[in-house]
């Protein structure tokens, strides 16, 4: 796959909102900050390449490299907004605004996963959501149509919930449980778990606090040390 300037990733965003009366370029360049119906956002948009899976080679990725820029995103009330660009079909991948934004430095490479088979099927003006094996359900949109991205951006997204504040809340974290297999095939979350499961010298006590903490900070589960046990017991590593 060919390389494509930061810069021109930012041109092109430019170039489909530049005649949207709503729109208004502030400053920056990858990230950079916008203004949409007097609300700044945070842009950051990078070339969607191929994560190199021998068994899944349709399965792209856009990487949040650590950045000491990101700190203070992370910590501005301004929404952050990350794009992974398919050049060949002028498509753009979004995910989850919040999710994304909680992610910012969290290590020093942070992996969001697309696949080229749903990039390959979008239509102008029929932007849509699928679904991913990991869980995640990525927004899929043609670059053309990002006034209609920018003016649903806010509401594309579940929103993130405290799940132990009330009853009704409790009952959204029953249901996050009980989906948690889907969230056991995050590809990140078992190339973390691999290591520590594979080979003669298990480290299984790590590989439950990693796994916990894990589902935690990005599916908002809460789960107990021994459900944690039970479920690294159904795990297999090709």
């Amino acid at each position: 796959m060919s390389k494509i300037n930061p810069d021109t990733l930012k041109d092109l965003f430019l170039a489909a909102m530049t005649d949207n009366p709503n729109f208004e370029y502030i400053s920056g360049e990858q990230p950079f900050v916008i203004k949409y119906k007097g609300q700044r956002y945070y842009i950051y948009m990078i070339k969607l390449t191929s994560a190199y899976f021998k068994s899944r080679p349709d399965t792209t990725r856009a990487q949040l490299n650590r950045r000491a820029c990101f700190d203070e995103i992370k910590k501005s009330p301004d929404p952050f907004i990350f794009l992974g660009y398919d050049g060949e079909n002028d498509v753009l991948v979004c995910w989850n605004n919040k999710i994304a934004k909680a992610r910012l430095n969290e290590k020093n490479t942070v992996s969001f996963y697309s696949r080229k088979i749903y990039q390959d099927q979008i239509s102008l003006g029929e932007p849509r959501h699928f679904k991913l094996k990991n869980g995640d359900q990525p927004y899929f949109f043609k670059r053309k149509d990002l006034p209609i991205f920018m003016e649903n951006v806010d509401t594309l997204f579940v929103e993130t919930v405290d799940i132990s504040k009330s009853s009704e809340q409790t009952e959204t974290k029953f249901d996050a449980k009980s989906n948690i297999e889907s969230h056991l095939l995050d590809i990140e979350l078992l190339s973390l778990l691999r290591p520590m499961l594979i080979g003669p010298a298990k480290r299984t006590l790590e590989a439950v606090q990693t796994m916990m903490k894990y589902l935690q900070d990005r599916y908002g589960v809460h789960i107990s040390m021994r459900e944690c046990m039970e479920l690294l017991k159904t795990l297999h590593f090709n």
